[in-house]
């Protein structure tokens, strides 16, 4: 199994979720599901962020995964997180997974909830960026947060809402070890 394999778009719920690859002695730990600002129907994109933990024989990786689905790509390229006011610019992303979703024959796109009439296509996408333990930490506890993924194609800024909170407070209690903020 591939990295991007393991970060690949899906439609589950929120969770955690723990895979092992033994041909790389790799673990990776990550949340899942996590959408950022619920939305109602997908006239605009949805921005999901999740965080991820890469265990391996050369060490730890802490990364934050941003995924991203509406009416055309982003091709994001800087996430920025307001943490409490406090601006953290994240740059150069790590490989991505990119796909789109067309309607079929008929007009109806399968893959959207109650067969409903998307634009003509959906398109999503999955980019993840490196962070610190700390930071991961910084997200579980602050009381506001404010995402921003700006791309090629535009921007998507979405607000963390009380279960985003407590995804990642969840995620970072069981997952990333107390630290002194590296």
């Amino acid at each position: 199994m591939h990295l991007a394999a393991a970060f690949a778009l899906s439609a589950c719920s929120a969770g955690i979720k723990q895979e092992y690859d033994p041909e790389l002695d790799r673990r990776i730990t990550r949340m899942s599901g996590n959408v950022v600002t619920e939305q109602v129907c997908l006239v605009e994109h949805s921005l999901e962020l999740n965080g991820a933990i890469v265990a391996e024989a050369g060490g730890t990786t802490y990364m934050l995964s941003a995924q991203s689905s509406g009416p055309a790509y982003v091709r994001p390229r800087t996430l920025v997180l307001r943490i409490d006011g406090d601006a953290l610019t994240l740059d150069e992303p790590l490989p991505q997974s990119a796909a789109a979703s067309c309607p079929d024959e008929s007009g109806t796109n399968t893959n959207l909830p109650m067969g409903g009439q998307p634009p003509a296509c959906v398109y999503m996408e999955a980019y993840w960026f490196r962070v610190t333990p700390e930071t991961l930490r910084r997200l579980a506890d602050a009381s506001e947060v404010v995402v921003e993924l700006q791309g090629e194609e535009g921007t998507i800024q979405r607000q963390f809402t009380p279960p985003n909170f407590e995804r990642f407070q969840e995620f970072v209690a069981l997952h990333v070890p107390p630290g002194d903020g590296s």
